[in-house]
């Protein structure tokens, strides 16, 4: 019934009734697809902005991290530095008590004890980050070889590399620091030209190296697993001044024996004579 009636009514609405009709519900349309629109593009606005704070949170959390890092770094390499200050006092009082010592084959033994003291304390002072291996030598030239032969090492050494390990001075990373008289800092030793591998070891333990020059008669090695900094480098220096020290006293230790072996000798001669 009340189909017909609204059948009948609309069949009696006039012509422009319905183009009304239409406008009005266009218009309400575009009405209604204007206020979606907005509302899309305000969401949007949302969630960009929301991605936004999201991308600056990470982009802060990463700088926050990355400035843990460095504050780490440079406390581990303020720690490295107060521990060798500290080792360094030690071994001047040391290098004292052997300059006071009048008795030349202690004062040979002692010094010798000391350059090894100090190349196993040089080794651990290297380290700055957890995993991080270091081996400290002594490396002296051969004249009749032209090579540089380790003559005292770290632990880190096999013991067979004792005396009889070589380096030639004019085609090793070792040799170009002797020779220039330069301290070298090599961070990848196999990218070097000047490298040779071991020949009784298959891999690369140690990458780094830094070699620095002993007055003209050797050199002291520092291999690393990792880079070393100049930090390191510097307290290395340090450390090859104190075995500089300890080589003048063993040499000095060496000269007095002689010395008293030619007196001796020359007083057996003299007794033989007025025999």
């Amino acid at each position: 019934m009340s189909g017909e009636f609204l059948k009948d009514l609309l069949d009696k609405m006039p012509f422009w009734f319905y183009h009304a009709a239409g406008a009005v519900v266009l218009i309400a349309l575009c009405f209604f697809f204007w206020f979606s629109f907005s509302g899309l593009r305000g969401l949007k606005k949302v969630i960009s902005a929301v991605n936004g704070r999201e991308d600056r949170i990470k982009e802060l959390q990463d700088k926050l991290d990355r400035m843990k890092e460095e504050k780490q770094q440079y406390f581990d390499k303020a720690e490295q530095a107060t521990g060798a200050l500290f080792n360094v006092r030690s071994f001047i009082d040391a290098l004292n008590e052997i300059r006071t010592e009048t008795n030349p084959q202690t004062k040979i033994q002692e010094s010798m004890a000391l350059i090894q003291q100090i190349l196993n304390q040089l080794a651990s002072n290297m380290k700055v980050t957890a995993g991080d291996e270091h081996r400290c030598g002594m490396w002296l030239l051969d004249d009749a070889t032209n090579q540089l032969v380790l003559r005292v090492g770290s632990s880190g050494f096999p013991r067979s590399y004792i005396d009889h390990r070589m380096l030639n001075v004019n085609d090793s990373i070792a040799g170009r620091a002797f020779t220039k008289k330069l301290t070298v800092n090599c961070s990848d030793v196999t990218a070097d030209t000047d490298w040779t591998p071991s020949p009784d070891r298959t891999t690369v333990h140690y990458r780094a190296l830094i070699c620095i020059p002993l007055e003209g008669y050797g050199i002291l090695s520092i291999d690393g697993k990792y880079v070393m900094s100049e930090e390191s480098e510097l307290i290395g220096e340090v450390y090859a001044s104190l075995i500089e020290a300890a080589v003048m006293e063993y040499e000095e230790g060496f000269t007095r024996d002689s010395f008293d072996h030619i007196l001796e000798g020359k007083g057996v001669d003299l007794l033989e004579e007025n025999g």
